[in-house]
């Protein structure tokens, strides 16, 4: 019995189909864990004063040479802020990266 030409093309479709959704769960895996993954090895404590915001105490702290926004995003992990507003009074940790 012959296969009909109409299931071999389904059956490349699909297989591309399923390539291409690999590859892009494969590019998101690379594009969600960006390189510069800056370590560090000791942190400070500062106080927050009115008007601070995330992006102010990074620019004060960040060192030359490394993006700002995976800093901003080190100090909210390291603090477990998750998007919350900075109170006036409160401390955080502010990791030095070398």
């Amino acid at each position: 019995m012959k296969r009909r030409p109409y299931k071999r093309i389904r059956r490349i479709q699909k297989t591309t189909i399923i390539a291409l959704l690999l590859l892009v769960i494969l590019t998101m895996g690379f594009t969600l864990h960006p390189q510069e993954q800056a370590e560090f090895t000791q942190t400070i404590t500062r106080m927050i004063q009115k008007g601070d915001t995330l992006w102010d105490i990074a620019q004060e702290y960040n060192p030359e040479g490394h993006d700002i926004r995976n800093y901003v995003a080190m100090i909210s992990r390291v603090n477990d802020l998750h998007n919350q507003p900075l109170m006036p009074g409160e401390t955080i940790l502010i990791p030095i990266l070398p």
